[in-house]
């Protein structure tokens, strides 16, 4: 019993080792070739982005381009894809890269945009509904020195220790309403899938929503949202 015990085991050792390090098939060859020069494209691409932001420039072309020349170059000398295929592998890695780009940059816009001082106008329209396609307030009442259908106010937002964001506002002095200030708005801001920032805001009543779109330089922004049924418009710019 003890023999052939000892002689199971022996033969599954032996087929075990023979299934290991047997070679390769040439599919098995190529799914290994795609994947390693899929992950060399992506890195690519990745560090391409990574020396873009820290020189405050746009990825370069050519740089961009190195790692999809090596895949279309190396795949079809190893006879592992068509030209059809190799478009797709390179659609793939760059598909990839830039999901992985902007995951990043949302998160860390939001961090950024919580991050410091900034100076935002707002502006509530009262002469018409919210729609969220609706264009931008018509603002040239504001040479004559007064805006009956606009509530224009002027804020500063701030960090607070706890990490909330605090912001005061004055009336405009063309401002349909005036007032000297305006009760403390905390914000609070969540980064949404397609790169922009919802706003949510409490000014002590119901909170309302704006969707805000950073610039690329991260140094200013427009929104718009709605207070009930009015439509409320911001543009601001980042202090420090």
């Amino acid at each position: 019993m003890r023999r052939s015990m000892i002689a199971a085991v022996v033969v599954l050792l032996v087929v075990s080792l023979a299934t290991s390090s047997r070679a390769q098939t040439p599919a098995e060859r190529c799914l290994s070739m795609r994947l390693a020069l899929l992950g060399a494209t992506m890195s690519t691409r990745l560090h391409c982005h990574a020396w873009a932001v820290g020189t405050r420039t746009s990825p370069a072309e050519a740089c961009l381009a190195y790692g999809d020349a090596v895949l279309a170059e190396r795949l079809p000398a190893a006879g592992c894809a068509s030209e059809e295929e190799i478009a797709t592998l390179i659609d793939l890695a760059q598909a990839g890269t830039a999901a992985l780009v902007d995951a990043q940059t949302v998160a860390s816009r939001v961090s950024e945009f919580e991050s410091g001082v900034w100076n935002t106008e707002a502006i509530v329209d009262f002469a018409r509904t919210y729609d969220p396609a609706m264009a931008w307030p018509d603002t040239s009442c504001r040479s004559t020195g007064h805006c009956p259908d606009l509530h224009i106010l002027r804020c500063e937002t701030t960090e607070r220790p706890d990490g909330t964001l605090d912001t005061t506002c004055t009336a405009a002095p063309e401002s349909r309403f005036q007032g000297s200030h305006f009760p403390v708005f905390v914000t609070e801001n969540t980064a949404l899938p397609t790169g922009e920032i919802l706003v949510r805001v409490t000014d002590g009543g119901a909170p309302f929503e704006i969707v805000v779109t950073l610039s690329a330089d991260g140094m200013s922004y427009t929104g718009r949202g709605r207070i009930d049924a009015l439509p409320i418009f911001i543009v601001g710019s980042r202090v420090r």
